[in-house]
């Protein structure tokens, strides 16, 4: 079970900071139903469309101790939509390819 995040309209930089900040905490905190131990520690990513650009990072990292994490949002300015995942291995291995969003013809998921 994972954890996703999802703006849409405008947001100021600050303000969407720390709300990534705040998210970020569930990567050590976040309750998952049936298992002992809290977290979602097994990969994160971030998607997100500006100024008619798409961009998109993703790593099979704890985004809690990843730098690049809090790295990365100093790059993202005014998005009109972003969508952030935190991870829980469920099915598939600990593996980039294996964190969200995924991007496809304009869409992500």
């Amino acid at each position: 079970m994972c954890r996703l995040l999802a703006t849409a309209g405008s947001i100021e930089q600050k303000q969407l900071s720390s709300i990534l900040k705040c998210f970020r905490k569930l990567a050590h905190t976040g309750i998952v139903p049936g298992e002992e131990v809290p977290g979602h520690k097994d990969g994160w990513g971030i998607g997100w469309h500006t100024q008619g650009m798409d961009f998109m990072e993703k790593y099979s990292s704890d985004a809690f101790v990843d730098s690049r994490y809090l790295n990365l949002l100093s790059k993202i300015e005014s998005p009109n939509f972003l969508l952030a995942h935190l991870r829980k291995a469920s099915v598939g291995g600990v593996a980039t390819k294996n964190s969200h969003p995924f991007y496809l013809d304009g869409w992500y998921f």
